[in-house]
């Protein structure tokens, strides 16, 4: 008799669906596939740029010790500095959505239950993310290209750096951040299904 009703159990137990241990098989294989190579490449890019952090902070650094201590103040610095922040800015989007460090705010999104905060999600990256990326991508790709065809530089400093390669970080950061987006509306759309956020 209890051996019954345990294999009784034991059979009830297997005829259940068991939620998969990752949200993310809630997708299908193709769709895990590209979630998991987007996050590798968001991933890698994020890590070789924050070396532009080194060459900022060493023009920073140049500029005041030679304006404070040797009464020299550079004409390249502020450009220089200027560029690679705007550059680290823009070309580390993705990485930083990725690491879901963008400011949000949580007061309310917090406390509501996995599957609302998806719907939102998913809601937010129809109505608003996608097509203000794609907007940014080809505004920036065209002043880019513009800027590239004249050869474009800086009116503002008697160094005249060029600007094109500056321009071309628009453009550049936003497909990032557009496909790093894509990966995190999929994600959004596993926790729909799961209840659950993928790790």
């Amino acid at each position: 008799m209890v051996d019954g009703e345990v294999v009784r159990a034991q059979q009830m137990k297997e005829a259940v669906p068991q939620a998969p241990d990752d949200p993310l098989e809630a997708l299908p294989a193709v769709l895990q596939w590209l979630v998991r190579r987007i996050d590798g490449f968001t991933q890698r890019t994020g890590q070789v740029v924050s070396w532009l952090t080194v060459p900022m902070v060493f023009s920073l650094c140049y500029e005041v010790i030679s304006r404070k201590f040797l009464g020299r103040a550079t004409v390249w610095s502020y450009d220089v500095t200027y560029m690679l922040y705007g550059s680290l800015f823009m070309l580390a989007a993705g990485f930083t959505l990725l690491r879901k460090e963008h400011i949000r705010t949580d007061f309310f999104y917090a406390r509501w239950p996995v599957r609302t905060q998806a719907l939102v999600d998913v809601l937010a990256y129809v109505l608003v993310f996608f097509p203000a990326m794609a907007f940014f991508l080809w505004k920036g790709t065209e002043m880019a290209v513009h800027s590239w065809q004249l050869r474009e530089l800086s009116e503002a400093s008697p160094w005249r750096p060029p600007l094109y390669p500056f321009r071309t970080v628009l453009p550049v950061g936003s497909a990032v951040l557009l496909l790093q987006g894509i990966s995190e509306f999929l994600k959004a759309l596993a926790a729909l299904r799961t209840g659950r956020w993928p790790e």
